[in-house]
């Protein structure tokens, strides 16, 4: 891994590959998040660097039909075997530096984007240690 720069997928591969695992989201970071955007069902939503899509399935567990995205092939291969969230949790590869956005996407055709493991929550200092 590099010691200053961004991380390219080779290096998000080498350390999923070696068995490590992201940041856990805490139960006070759940809760905040919940009462702040109110998930729902019929809510679509996409898990941006997803990782190992714990987060991903934490928005399912909402009733949220959710795709986790990630450049890293080694985090969606493992991602992809811990999901239990049929029919709500799908995961697909996405580099967006290199591809960018989906600009073809229909208008309002995604509720929210979450990006947890790029922008800490926004309301993480409102929690208490």
């Amino acid at each position: 891994m590099r010691a200053r720069g961004a991380l390219t997928a080779a290096d998000w591969n080498d350390w999923y590959a070696q068995g490590r695992n992201g940041r856990v989201v805490s139960n006070a970071e759940i809760e905040q998040f919940y009462q702040r955007v109110r998930p729902a069902a019929r809510m679509t939503a996409v898990d941006i660097g997803c990782g190992l899509g714990a987060w991903t399935r934490q928005i399912a567990r909402f009733g949220v039909q959710t795709a986790g995205c990630d450049y890293s092939s080694e985090a969606l291969v493992r991602a992809r075997r811990s999901t239990s969230y049929s029919g709500k949790v799908g995961f697909a590869y996405w580099d967006l530096n290199a591809d960018g956005a989906p600009l073809n996407s229909p208008p309002r055709s995604l509720d929210w984007a979450s990006l947890p493991s790029a922008c800490p929550w926004s309301f993480s200092t409102d929690i208490a240690s």
